[in-house]
């Protein structure tokens, strides 16, 4: 039975990402993913600094609007990484 939580939260992983440009704004969405939901951190990896900064200062807004959608997620943990590409994108293309 202690699979169940981490299948819980993969599934939920999956609709947030399919959710998230609308949840954050395409703007943050541009520069920011979620990467992983553990015991209800999510967690976000920004493209560059400014925007960490920025998201950083907007975090406990940006909590609460994707808490209000998915109420398993409680608190947001920004870091700063690439940026997987998006599905559907061809890798590598120039």
């Amino acid at each position: 039975m202690g699979a169940l939580p981490e299948l819980r939260d993969r599934l939920t992983e999956d609709r947030i990402r399919r959710a998230w440009p609308s949840v954050v704004g395409a703007d943050v969405a541009r520069h920011a993913q979620p990467r992983r939901l553990v015991n209800g951190s999510l967690e976000v990896v920004v493209d560059n600094s400014p925007w960490l900064s920025e998201l950083t200062l907007r975090s406990s807004e940006l909590a609460a609007a994707v808490a209000a959608r998915f109420g398993a997620v409680r608190s947001l943990k920004l870091v700063l990484g690439p940026l997987e590409p998006v599905s559907g994108a061809p890798a590598g293309t120039p």
